[in-house]
């Protein structure tokens, strides 16, 4: 068997980590089930000229659009905490899938609340180079811009580095992709929770959209929790058409301490006209926008934010398997 040799220059560092003084800001909005659909059956359920032990699908028509800032996250272990810290902004959009079979399921159900990450983005360079070996997928590096009202109310603006045109003469440059702003913020109010993943709560507009079957496993489905699901591929440099091999990469995030729950119901989203490559992520591809050529307000369905710490439990892949030379 061959042995992976690891180079010096490498830039990453392995997990586990931890993350402290932990805000993460979240938008609720309406969704496309079938363009998540395709999400999950290009990016998870890929397997062609095989049988897959698994199978993933949407729950519900709806996508969370996160802005999350960590105060400092470092390295966990023997000795490891003394390499020092960093602090990030990270841009996140997530929606919540089903997986059907694989050992990781539900001993009872055989099924798992897993997380699809249609786009990452983040401000440090060592969070997107890790990205590949944590999450299974490649973080884009973005540029942050954030202003803070004297109502309480906070806006980021995301920029992303893109190419505007096409030609030979074409220059990348910076470009805003998404901005979140939170409005004013308020108490929580009656019957306001935080909504699962991080409680059982799950909102009775939210609910209502449930396959059946879907709330057993929630049930079961293990509190303050977020798994990550990607199906990381290998190229086959013969064939740069073709995967050599496929893994599927489950990352359990655990958070702790969670508290200071606030609400912002005048919350706004807005999503900005980029280059070809970067739209995929934004309304036109993900929840149904009219298009990705001009700015498309979006109004969350609700907006909180809470504050906690944060722990990555776990990152196994379950499923590896090389992709045969006749597929």
């Amino acid at each position: 068997m061959a042995i992976f040799v690891d180079e010096i220059i490498v830039q990453q560092w392995a997990p586990p980590y931890i993350f402290k003084d932990v805000t993460w800001f979240v938008s609720i909005i309406a969704g496309d089930l079938h363009k998540q659909s395709f999400y999950c059956d290009t990016y998870l359920n890929a397997q062609p000229g095989q049988k897959r032990p698994y199978l993933y699908e949407p729950i519900l028509p709806f996508a969370y659009v996160i802005w999350a800032v960590y105060g400092e996250m470092r390295l966990s272990g023997a000795g490891r905490q003394l390499k020092g810290s960093i602090g990030q902004n990270e841009a996140i959009i997530v929606f919540p899938v089903l997986r059907h079979g694989g050992r990781h399921g539900n001993l009872l159900l055989d099924a798992e609340i897993d997380w699809a990450y249609p786009f990452i983005a983040v401000d440090q360079a060592p969070s997107v180079i890790t990205g590949r070996e944590v999450l299974g997928f490649g973080k884009m590096l973005m540029d942050v811009e954030q202003t803070a009202g004297s109502d309480g109310s906070r806006t980021a603006a995301f920029s992303v580095n893109a190419f505007k045109n096409e030609g030979y003469f074409a220059q990348n440059e910076m470009q805003k992709l998404i901005q979140v702003s939170t409005g004013a913020p308020a108490s929580p109010g009656p019957g306001q929770h935080l909504p699962f993943p991080w409680s059982d709560h799950v909102p009775p507009e939210m609910r209502k959209h449930l396959k059946p079957g879907v709330e057993d496993v929630l049930q079961h489905s293990k509190i303050a929790t977020l798994r990550a699901v990607n199906l990381q591929q290998l190229r086959d440099a013969a064939n740069p058409l073709r995967a050599a091999y496929q893994a599927l990469v489950l990352s359990a995030f655990a958070f702790q301490d969670v508290g200071g729950l606030t609400f912002y119901p005048d919350a706004s989203i807005t999503t900005y006209p980029v280059d070809s490559t970067t739209n995929h992520y934004t309304g036109k591809h993900m929840w149904g926008g009219p298009g990705a050529d001009r700015i498309w307000p979006i109004k969350p369905l609700t907006s909180f934010s809470f504050t906690c710490n944060m722990t990555l439990e776990s990152v196994e892949r379950p499923y590896v398997a090389p992709i045969p030379a006749s597929a």
